[in-house]
């Protein structure tokens, strides 16, 4: 029998996220956390670091890791989490320059996708010589979702809601939201349900890269890139344009047709084309 489209990408998803689950290793950082971590050993080539979500979902980054580790030192580390206490963006941003140190890294690529853009925004303004180029795979002036979404987003972050909405339902909520025409939103809901305290990830150190994102006009000024979907809901076009024309330093907006929010995974050919092309564009005007 012929697999279906999804069907593809779903047996795809398990041999990507069985790449990271084989090559992650433990390493201590210099502040003395423990995080675990992918680097290529291409020590001598320029770094390119993948800012994650959440690990569950670090596999979206492997087709581009796969693409670029052979001409760069490619990074993707599991971030420290909580259910307990707010991990906002700066505190992500910090955790970024502990492992580029440990690292003995000085400068290097950015790449992020959704929220984790609002990381990668602020790490580009305060951070800025520690960037050599940020590519933003979804960005938004401002992330809204659309309705009633955007309203339980907000709730969840103003109100100890935690308490009382189990997991099954957030995750049945959030699946209806990212799942569309590729990825299918049932593949989202039975990976969301199983991850423990699943309410409680989102509240405390999902919802505050939604929320801390504001950016402001010339503040940021790292070489920067924006690539995003045509059909993404969070981060469509419109709202594109909008943030590029707050970057004083930006190459532009990449955009890729018939292209859901998982575009970064889905449609890697094109999206690894357009790093690589402004990657291309930096040099020449170096």
């Amino acid at each position: 029998m012929k697999l279906m489209k999804n069907d593809v990408i779903l047996s795809q998803s398990m041999q990507d996220n069985d790449f990271l689950n084989n090559n992650m290793k433990e390493v201590v950082l210099k502040s003395g956390a423990v995080i675990k971590l992918f680097a290529t050993q291409n020590v001598d080539k320029q770094a390119i670091l993948f800012i994650p979500m959440i690990k569950e979902v670090d596999l979206v980054y492997v087709p581009l890791i796969k693409h670029f580790q052979d001409d760069y030192r490619t990074i993707l580390y599991e971030p420290n989490l909580s259910t307990v206490k707010r991990i906002g963006i700066e505190d992500r941003a910090k955790e970024i320059i502990n492992i580029l140190d440990s690292l003995n890294i000085l400068q290097c690529n950015i790449i992020a996708w959704s929220d984790t853009c609002s990381t990668a925004y602020y790490l580009g303004k305060n951070y800025s010589s520690r960037c050599l180029s940020i590519t933003f795979v979804g960005i938004a002036d401002s992330y809204n979702l659309p309705q009633p979404f955007q309203f339980l987003i907000s709730t969840l972050s103003k109100y100890p809601l935690e308490k009382v909405f189990p997991s099954r339902i957030s995750a049945y909520f959030m699946s209806k939201c990212l799942g569309g025409n590729h990825i299918s939103y049932k593949w989202i809901y039975e990976k969301a349900k199983r991850i423990p305290n699943f309410t409680k990830l989102v509240k405390f150190s999902v919802i505050p890269q939604l929320i801390d994102h504001s950016p402001a006009k010339d503040e940021m000024r790292v070489l920067s890139k924006i690539i995003c979907g045509d059909k993404d809901f969070l981060a469509g076009p419109k709202s594109s344009h909008k943030m590029a024309a707050l970057l004083p330093n930006s190459y532009g907006v990449d955009i890729i047709k018939n292209a859901e929010h998982f575009f970064v995974y889905i449609n890697h050919e094109e999206v690894a084309f357009s790093i690589k092309r402004f990657f291309n564009q930096i040099k020449i005007n170096d």
